[in-house]
């Protein structure tokens, strides 16, 4: 991974580099995953003509080329390339044990050293939410694509959720303990899915509007109230396969 987190453009070195990151997995048949191609969100570069020094990349605008003088120097400012290693053999329990560890991290760590005091990932991120809404403060846009994306997340949690059962399906001790937390384990996808409609992505709907900014207190309130329980679901599946 090639990664430049503080929404500077990156310098020569920094872009040659992750260039060439790309360029040695496309070889390979494998896209590189990058970030703000075409729009401030992720996408695959899939291809590369060196002569033309253009990127043939891929996100939710877009198709086409990209020259490389672009990449890391979009609408954000911030070099992020990802590729994936096929040298590495992953077993089934080591993959669980990892995307664990990532969830619990990311719910109780704070991720980021931006100075931004307000902004928050993970558990506390709720608290940040419904902050914002409390103080009339809330921007459309922002709270519309946030909606949209946590609840898109949930979503994919729930179905991470439910199969698990299926790929963990032995007669162990642990295979029958992940089974068993696996539906224990509470997610935010329904109190979530109850505010899309009142902030549709982008139009962004009226969030600082008292009644609404209320209902979406109550919504978020009940999602972090899940959320937590999940988490600490989680957190014993983690231990279980630790051990």
């Amino acid at each position: 991974m090639k990664t430049v987190a503080n929404l500077t453009p990156p310098t020569p070195e920094e872009l040659a580099a992750g260039l060439a990151l790309a360029q040695k997995s496309i070889d390979r048949g494998i896209p590189a995953i990058s970030w703000d191609l075409f729009v401030s969100e992720f996408g695959v570069i899939y291809g590369y003509d060196d002569d033309k020094k253009l990127l043939q990349a891929k996100d939710v605008k877009g198709d086409g080329t990209l020259p490389y003088a672009k990449l890391g120097r979009g609408q954000v400012g911030e070099l992020f390339v990802m590729t994936l290693d096929e040298s590495l053999p992953v077993d089934r329990r080591s993959m669980l044990l990892g995307a664990l560890r990532l969830i619990v991290r990311h719910a109780r760590t704070r991720e980021h050293e931006l100075e931004l005091p307000a902004f928050e990932n993970g558990l506390a991120g709720y608290g940040a939410w419904i902050e914002a809404f409390r103080s009339g403060g809330v921007n459309e846009f922002g709270n519309a694509y946030n909606t949209a994306v946590v609840c898109d997340a949930r979503a994919h949690a729930v179905k991470f959720l439910q199969e698990l059962p299926a790929r963990w399906s032995g007669d162990s001790a642990a295979e029958r303990t992940v089974r068993e937390l696996a539906a224990e384990a509470k997610t935010v996808f329904e109190a979530l899915a109850k505010m899309l409609p009142s902030f549709p992505f982008p139009q962004g709907g009226t969030p600082n509007d008292p009644e609404t900014a209320k209902q979406a207190i109550g919504l978020l309130s009940e999602a972090r109230e899940a959320e937590e329980a999940g988490v600490a679901v989680l957190e014993r599946m983690l231990e279980t396969l630790k051990a």
